[in-house]
């Protein structure tokens, strides 16, 4: 069973490097998304269909380029996917062979080779903030990231894909927009020069592009710490799962946030 997770690793690495690429940097081992951005015949971009182009809010997805008209300095904005991990298992190998059957872009590994044995630069404590800084250096590296490209992290070792980008994206702008819907609702118009001819338009005071994952509890820290009390409330009904919603001391029927 290792031998044959092994292989599999090993054919998944082969997939990255086959199709963008494998870089090594001080903070990461990636597989490049930027070759999305070429003229070659060998992309490896993932196309986004027409219907939700067509529906997408700029710049997060915007309408493709001619490439054959445009020349080789044709762009679009990139779909990253980024996945912190610093070593393989048979977890993060189901994880790149989901995302690989669906069509995902090729994965950047954040952390990738970094490890944490007692003694080394990466200490098991600094596990979950390396993490965080991992994402932080990519995210602002502008040679890597544009502001008008759309950012998929996930965790190495606790999920598996199960429905093709597309609809994920699709999903992204459903919920960008009930959330802009809620914000208007609370916060109001504001005037704004929008577009530098200082003519100030009514546009919502604040709007949101950023999704995170919820959760039913807050791990490792207890639910009394700061960081957990501050998470937003769910947006889900008080009674989504009966009268026992939120009470449950397991957690079970706790609304996700």
């Amino acid at each position: 069973m290792a031998i044959l997770c092994f292989v599999l690793c090993l054919l998944l690495l082969l997939w990255g490097w086959r199709t963008s690429g494998i870089y090594i940097t001080p903070a990461t081992s990636r597989f490049s998304s930027e070759s999305f951005a070429t003229t070659e015949t060998t992309t490896t971009e993932t196309p986004i269909p027409p219907d939700i182009l067509d529906h997408a809010e700029a710049p997060l997805v915007a309408p493709p380029t001619d490439k054959a008209s445009a020349g080789p300095q044709a762009t679009r904005p990139f779909f990253h996917l980024l996945i912190p991990a610093s070593q393989s298992n048979p977890d993060l190998c189901k994880n790149l062979l989901s995302a690989f059957i669906l069509g995902y872009p090729s994965p950047t590994l954040i952390n990738w080779g970094l490890d944490a044995k007692e003694g080394s630069v990466f200490k098991e404590s600094t596990i979950h903030t390396a993490k965080i800084g991992g994402v932080y250096d990519f995210l602002n590296d502008e040679s890597r990231v544009k502001d008008d490209d759309l950012v998929l992290i996930i965790d190495g070792y606790d999920v598996w894909f199960q429905l093709p980008p597309h609809v994920l994206i699709e999903r992204y702008h459903e919920l960008v927009e009930e959330a802009d819907l809620r914000l208007k609702g609370r916060y109001g118009m504001i005037s704004e020069d929008q577009n530098g001819d200082e003519i100030p338009e009514r546009v919502p005071k604040y709007t949101q592009t950023v999704i995170w994952g919820a959760d039913k509890i807050c791990w490792p820290n207890p639910m009394e710490d700061p960081a957990c009390a501050a998470v937003p409330h769910s947006t889900l009904p008080k009674d989504v799962y009966g009268p026992e919603t939120d009470k449950d001391p397991e957690a079970f029927l706790n609304r996700p946030r």
